[in-house]
């Protein structure tokens, strides 16, 4: 165990999100903050109506990297804000949005992995809640989970909700059952899943941390997002005018012309991936090969066959594990339109040199063939 970051502010709910960086909910600072594997603070939000928050607590991160995070007061002496509430920080992270205001004290926050269900501990009260989130995160619905109190919470793979209060960890179903009790040395504080197989359960109480190999995983947010060859075939045929296998909601119509296109087919790759976020990356890909116009050299033919273009690349995101390479032609009249992918290449790798063979898998189509 190593020391990862002092003078944290008082740092209390955490959560990755799934570029590998750190949320917390800093209780001294009055703030929502990110911080990533070096360490550097972002600021997310500090205020709601041109105040401070009380003392962010817990946070949840949902699949479209809006967050949802309580604000009870516990050590200070009065309210900044108008009570201990609840709120929602939207996915672009440019507008905070209270969610719950009729709690005596909110405190825990967990939510199921499809996105639709929220529950939130208010330990004042001593009761857990339970919302249906709507699609723009707003919280419907409000119905009694169980009369217990908790402070952290979490889910695994079954759906069972993890409390922790002067009982211990307490289990319960999704309809309300109690199911287990474990038995912890001191009063638990908060509680999750990791390890390796994420089937170890860490529970933290005030002067110590305990761990407790279990037969069910934890279940994150990004466990409800799959994606691979199919959606990228699916981008693909967007990119070449062809129908998309997948339907493509209106939504993705992002500059309105009522056309899919290039920036439908990004906001696409970012949807399937479950980023909705509108954040800047730094990755940057570059080639000799002469491109004007965005148009490539002939003997580049895109079908397998022909020249594979050098390319090389940087400012690569941590935790990559692979990439994939998209080619589709702009055919004139009379010529065959391709589609072609190169996936699976290491996330280790940094480019590729022209006409590489043996690294990847590739695929290549006509027009209405399948791939």
């Amino acid at each position: 165990m190593t020391t990862f970051k002092t003078d944290t502010g008082g740092a209390n709910g955490l959560f990755f999100d799934k570029s590998g960086n750190l949320l917390a909910c800093q209780g001294a600072n009055k703030r929502l903050v990110s911080i990533d594997m070096q360490g550097n603070v972002t600021v997310l939000a500090d205020k709601y109506s041109d105040k401070t928050f009380n003392e962010p607590n817990d946070l949840w991160i949902d699949s479209k990297g809006g967050v949802y995070f309580s604000d009870p007061l516990y050590f200070g002496t009065s309210l900044v804000q108008d009570g201990e509430h609840v709120y929602y920080l939207t996915p672009k992270r440019d507008n905070v949005v209270r969610v719950v205001a009729d709690m005596t004290r909110p405190n825990g926050i967990i939510g199921t992995a499809d996105g639709k269900t929220l529950y939130v501990a208010d330990h004042g009260a001593g009761k857990i809640y339970k919302y249906t989130i709507a699609e723009n995160g707003s919280l419907t619905d409000k119905t009694l989970f169980v009369s217990v109190g908790s402070d952290g919470m979490t889910i695994d793979s079954e759906g069972n909700i993890y409390l922790t209060n002067e009982n211990g960890v307490q289990v319960y179903t999704s309809s309300g059952s109690l199911i287990e009790t474990i038995d912890v040395p001191l009063d638990p504080t908060n509680v999750c899943f990791g390890g390796k197989d994420g089937k170890t359960l860490f529970i933290t109480a005030k002067t110590a941390v305990y761990s407790l190999a279990m037969n069910v995983k934890g279940l994150s947010y990004s466990e409800s997002v799959s994606y691979g060859l199919s959606d990228t075939i699916s981008v693909l045929q967007i990119l070449s005018g062809m129908e998309p296998a997948i339907t493509i909601s209106k939504e993705a119509d992002i500059n309105g012309d009522g056309k899919i296109g290039l920036p439908e087919a990004f906001y696409f790759l970012k949807k399937l991936a479950g980023d909705y976020s509108d954040t800047t990356s730094s990755f940057t890909l570059t080639s000799d090969a002469g491109i004007e116009g965005g148009t490539l050299p002939l003997e580049y033919t895109c079908d397998g066959a022909g020249s594979a273009i050098a390319l090389s690349w940087s400012g690569v995101s941590e935790g990559t594990e692979e990439f994939a390479l998209m080619m589709t032609t702009l055919p004139g009249d009379g010529t065959t339109k391709w589609n072609w992918v190169l996936y699976g290449i290491p996330g280790t790798a940094t480019g590729l040199a022209k006409n590489s063979t043996g690294v990847g898998t590739l695929g290549a189509c006509e027009e209405g063939s399948p791939m």
